[in-house]
């Protein structure tokens, strides 16, 4: 299967330089906009030095009229986050049977894990999908691909490994030679930039939280259709994810009050607070923010919207995260980094075996590590000497696992380019034909026919009579033949 003559083929569409002329009707599709927004709009950018007369529509995942609004664009290929809750492929089923376009997922959260292999189901997700839907899924590396392509092929829903690909992560790219993801400050970065002007580094402290889980529900982690297998779940299941809800918010909001007593206890030094893009929802959705009172404290800076985070961390003398990304990022920058863990409300010896209720480093070292009733003390110690930075040879092997850094993207040699890799893979994809979508599952063909199939037909009556109008009787049988096969797969569903 993996050597078949299209797959082979299709391997050949990913590789080579893009060639003039090439355009693309690309779709992009967003989940969370803080998180993902300037990565797409950096994709597009890139897709435009390449094939100027390319067209790009970015629409919201949940926009009640996604799908017409999809169908207005008609798409060449559709760029959408990874499939990892249940449900998200049945409107690319029926955009991919209406448009015939590719349909490419790039990978949004998720790095490797060294503490937890069972976490790569997680980012493979638990959408159940024919391998006929996806052409082209994009991860952050090649280490990542392999891993998450294996069980995609192990479940049925590639062909082939040569489906899944490495490209890099976008987001560390303005630190080694490429482009800058934020183009001018926002207004958060701008307003940091202006209170932290004239300080020493070492006297700003950015604290980037990570307590999403805590404003979840069991019943909306079950909702959620990412966190377990099946509708349902038992009992020890729901304890267990009781317990990790509780712990989360226990430990954010004694997080929250040691920060209040270390604020005025150090007006030198500037604290920085930058909550998770999932809080910011979370909060905005619940109209409360518990960050919000360290606001009186003058020396306090708390931001909860996009802002260029490579900024803050370079003008910080540490970042303190909970188990994050951004520690590498924070190597990129040489900003001493450290992990705080918390033996009351997440003990080692008492791990959950969903990694999605587990806090820790997912094995990817800081500069220091302290629990979180030992946080004031390192803040106290930092103050009087401050924390160095280090180079450390396990993170260089780290960020090459992660995000295929090589060391001579790390020395300067080479540029790291993951946003072009992107642009070039979408483009030379047009090369070959889209995977041709045949739905054999009759409840999937039943959901479909119910939900979407009017909506497909009467856009096809609009081509149909546009494509008349226009004189163009070749591009109305092509119309006309689609109808008539749609006609035979839906009929299945009756």
């Amino acid at each position: 299967m993996d050597d078949s003559p299209n797959d082979s083929a299709a391997r050949q569409a990913w590789v080579g330089p893009a060639r003039p002329g090439e355009r693309v009707r690309l779709l992009m599709v967003i989940n969370k906009a803080e998180r993902e927004l300037e990565v797409l709009n950096n994709v597009a950018r890139e897709l435009r030095a390449i094939a100027r007369d390319s067209r790009v529509l970015i629409l919201e995942y949940r926009d009640q009229n996604f799908f017409a609004k999809a169908l207005q664009f008609e798409p060449s290929a559709v760029l959408i986050f990874p499939l990892t809750s249940r449900g998200l492929s049945l409107p690319l089923y029926a955009l991919k049977l209406a448009l015939d376009c590719r349909i490419i997922t790039l990978q949004a959260e998720g790095i490797v894990n060294y503490r937890d292999d069972s976490c790569y189901r997680y980012y493979a997700g638990m959408d159940s999908y024919g391998p006929d839907l996806i052409d082209l899924q994009m991860m952050w590396s090649q280490t990542l691909a392999h891993k998450i392509g294996g069980l995609l092929l192990e479940s049925g829903r590639i062909a082939s490994l040569r489906r899944v690909i490495g490209v890099g992560y976008p987001k560390i790219e303005a630190y080694l030679g490429g482009r800058e993801l934020e183009q001018t400050p926002s207004p958060a970065t701008a307003d940091f930039l202006e209170r932290a002007s004239g300080r020493p580094r070492e006297g700003v402290l950015f604290f980037a939280t990570g307590f999403s889980l805590g404003e979840y529900s069991v019943e909306d982690l079950i909702n959620a259709k990412d966190i377990f297998d099946g509708e349902g779940i038992n009992q020890v299941q729901r304890d267990d994810a009781q317990r990790a809800v509780t712990a989360s918010r226990n430990f954010r909001d004694r997080f929250v009050a040691i920060l209040d007593d270390l604020a005025p206890r150090h007006p030198e030094v500037m604290f920085v607070i930058k909550s998770h893009p999932v809080e910011n929802i979370l909060y905005k959705r619940k109209k409360y923010n518990p960050y919000h009172a360290l606001l009186r404290h003058l020396n306090v800076a708390y931001y909860d919207d996009t802002m260029s985070i490579k900024t803050v961390l370079l003008h910080s003398g540490i970042i303190f995260h909970f188990g994050s990304s951004l520690v590498s990022e924070s190597y990129l920058a040489k900003t001493p980094s450290v992990f705080v863990e918390s033996s009351e409300f997440f003990p080692k010896d008492r791990m959950s075996h969903n990694p999605n209720f587990n806090m820790h480093d997912m094995g990817w070292p800081s500069s220091a590590v302290c629990d979180l009733e030992e946080l004031a003390g390192l803040v106290d110690e930092h103050c009087r000497r401050p924390l160095k930075f280090f180079l450390n040879e396990v993170m260089a092997q780290r960020l090459e696992d992660g995000f295929d850094v090589l060391p001579e993207h790390l020395r300067g040699e080479k540029a790291y380019r993951p946003l072009r890799r992107i642009a070039e893979a979408i483009i030379r994809g047009h090369r070959s034909p889209a995977l041709a979508c045949r739905p054999q599952d009759a409840a999937l063909v039943a959901d479909l026919k119910k939900q979407y199939f009017p909506a497909i037909m009467a856009y096809l009556a609009l081509a149909i009579e546009r494509s008349s109008q226009t004189n163009r009787p070749d591009k109305a049988q092509d119309y006309l033949k689609k109808v008539k096969q749609l006609r035979g797969i839906f009929s299945r569903g009756s």
